[in-house]
């Protein structure tokens, strides 16, 4: 078996304290105020993740008081007005992206953004190995990688019509197989990526940036 792997230089940098000893694995959407940012609040939390972790490895500066649970919460509230669910939550990857280089452009900073569709129709969706090839670049950027899931599938760890942030990934090539780390709320997994791509039933995809000014 030959694995390779693609990870984050610090995924610790999106561990957030909770002052007790504890901490979560990147913002959590249970954290807003309302019952509607709460069931909605996936996509904004995972743009918040984003801008997290280039803040905390220097890439850019944030005027919040990060990786604090109550800084994050502030990024998180800003974040939703930038990206901002509709009555079907973010469901595009276009939305995502859209208000996160929204977001940037009022920090002071630009983004370039790649996005790779996962459609609906398979005869249109990219080959299992084109979506590992995409995430193992993104990675190597060192910035987390989102992906919006609107159907798990038969996959069974992982929420449908919901975003979520990978932090690794794990090939095996002779195989022919791929797992990625989920960071998701206060919750870890580890996906069957290849099981996802011949199952979901419904569009998806992946974005990932870097800071070009």
């Amino acid at each position: 078996m030959a694995i390779k792997t693609y990870r984050l230089q610090n995924p610790e940098l999106l561990h957030i304290p909770d002052g007790e000893g504890k901490w979560s694995s990147g913002c959590d959407q249970d954290w807003f105020g309302t019952e509607w940012q709460r069931r909605a609040g996936c996509g904004p939390s995972v743009a918040s993740n984003i801008m997290l972790y280039l803040h905390a490895g220097g890439v850019l500066q944030l005027p919040y008081d990060l990786p604090g649970r109550a800084g994050c919460l502030r990024l998180m509230e800003d974040m939703w007005n930038h990206v901002t669910p509709t009555r079907h939550g973010v469901n595009t990857v276009q939305l995502f992206s859209d208000g996160l280089h929204s977001f940037a452009g009022r920090q002071g900073y630009r983004l370039d953004c790649d996005i790779l569709l996962y459609p609906k129709l398979p005869g249109k969706r990219p080959g299992f190995r084109n979506v590992a090839a995409f995430l193992a670049d993104g990675l190597a950027l060192d910035c987390p990688v989102a992906f919006l899931n609107l159907s798990n599938g038969e996959v069974d760890n992982l929420d449908a019509w919901h975003w979520v942030t990978i932090v690794r990934m794990d090939t095996d090539t002779e195989n022919d197989q791929a797992l990625i780390e989920i960071y998701d709320g206060n919750s870890t997994a580890m996906v069957d990526l290849k099981t996802w791509c011949a199952t979901t039933t419904e569009d998806g995809g992946f974005v990932h940036f870097r800071r070009i000014g």
